[in-house]
């Protein structure tokens, strides 16, 4: 398949070529996209990602004198038969991705830190006392919970003292009937990693609920704009869960409680906001980032590097 150019299009020499794959049908079936990077526009369409097939083309087009692509191995096979001399460089958008992970991976092991410190705001007019919902006790769940992060920690522990024993990953993965890659992250971790919160659309909600109380407290009852506040912050479900979690306050005109606890924010957020140039950014998501970085010196030392590089 190739896309269809002019003559003259034709005839201009590609010298730096971006090479990608296509989905034809996603997660079923792909093939290759070619770019001239140059001119910023598709230079052909290969039918399948196949070193051969890329070799092929580069054979018919030696003018090409850069490569950009990815770490895939059949496409540096490809360009090293079909374009021996040409320079192969790292596709950016890859290595932006690899930088957003490896900042993930970071904060994960530093996710008690990841504490967002409230803004430094005027004081609040006195408002009328209004009764507040009462303290939660402890719930079997909770307790359930506890006991199986209990028995995740030995788990941890064994994997950590066959590894130091001398056992591959392999070898743990089949003693502990465990997955080859769950064995990898665990030990990559470097210590006890804590199971991140459910993800399910209520209990994700039920993540925001101390925003969502503190913002309520502040007069706004808009379960609407509560939602588009929460999504900067990372939430991922939809905005009914969100008007089922506040409905409850508005029905009997009473405030929640309002909790002392910290606001938190995810590692894979905090990442996207460390990564990202501050043009880029939202005031809000920029607001969101200067208070996490008040918190953790690590997020300054870790933006200056994403910085740095793009």
């Amino acid at each position: 398949m190739t896309v269809n150019r002019s003559a003259s299009e034709q005839e201009e020499p590609i010298r730096s070529l971006g090479v990608d794959d296509w989905a034809w049908r996603k997660q079923q079936s792909y093939g290759t996209i070619l770019v001239d990077l140059e001119r910023r526009r598709v230079a052909d369409l290969l039918p399948d990602r196949s070193a051969e097939s890329l070799s092929s083309w580069l054979a018919g087009h030696p003018t090409v004198q850069v490569i950009s692509r990815d770490r895939c191995g059949l496409y540096a096979q490809g360009a090293s038969e079909g374009a021996p001399l040409a320079v192969q460089v790292a596709d950016r958008f890859h290595l932006v991705l690899n930088l957003s992970g490896a900042i993930e991976r970071v904060l994960e092991q530093r996710s008690e830190q990841l504490l967002l410190l409230p803004p430094i705001l005027p004081l609040p007019p006195t408002v009328p006392t209004v009764t507040v919902v009462p303290v939660p006790t402890p719930t079997a769940q909770h307790t359930a919970q506890q006991e199986r992060r209990q028995k995740r920690l030995e788990r941890y522990q064994q994997i950590v003292d066959l590894y130091a024993k001398g056992y591959s990953k392999k070898a743990i993965s089949r003693e502990l009937d465990l997955a080859y890659k769950t064995v990898g992250r665990w030990l990559r971790a470097g210590q006890f990693p804590e199971r991140k919160p459910a993800t399910g659309r209520r209990k994700q909600a039920a993540l925001f609920t101390e925003y969502l109380q503190k913002r309520w407290n502040e007069g706004c009852h808009n379960a609407t704009q509560l939602y588009r506040e929460i999504c900067i912050r990372g939430y991922k479900g939809c905005r009914s869960m969100v008007g089922q979690l506040v409905s409850g306050w508005r029905k009997t005109g009473r405030r929640p409680l309002k909790t002392n606890a910290p606001e938190r924010i995810a590692p894979k957020h905090a990442a996207i906001l460390v990564a990202r140039r501050s043009g880029d950014l939202t005031e809000e998501q920029q607001s969101l980032l200067d208070r996490l970085m008040a918190n953790c010196p690590e997020v300054i030392r870790l933006r200056a590097i994403a910085l740095d590089f793009r």
